[in-house]
């Protein structure tokens, strides 16, 4: 599953994941969010999803298999999906 959620999406997923902790000013801030995201174990797969805000205007959510890459991914960090695609 690839996907790239923008505008409202994007909005409601970031406050959504931030719980609001975050003043949704900074949302498009480049300095305040990036390489903010993070991740979670699929229930009933052996699949991670991670998620990355890049500058606070785009979501990007990737499936991955190895945690480790889950982890770098939602740090900003190049990282290999599920589908052993380089992203």
């Amino acid at each position: 599953m690839r996907k790239v959620l923008t505008g409202e999406e994007a909005k409601a997923f970031y406050n959504t994941m931030t719980k609001g902790q975050t003043v949704f000013s900074q949302f498009n801030n480049r300095s305040a969010l990036m390489n903010c995201g993070g991740y979670w174990k699929n229930d009933g797969s052996d699949l991670y999803t991670a998620y990355d805000f890049t500058d606070g205007t785009e979501v990007f959510i990737e499936e991955f298999s190895d945690v480790a890459e889950a982890i770098k991914y939602a740090n900003g960090e190049e990282a290999k999906t599920y589908q052993g695609v380089t992203i």
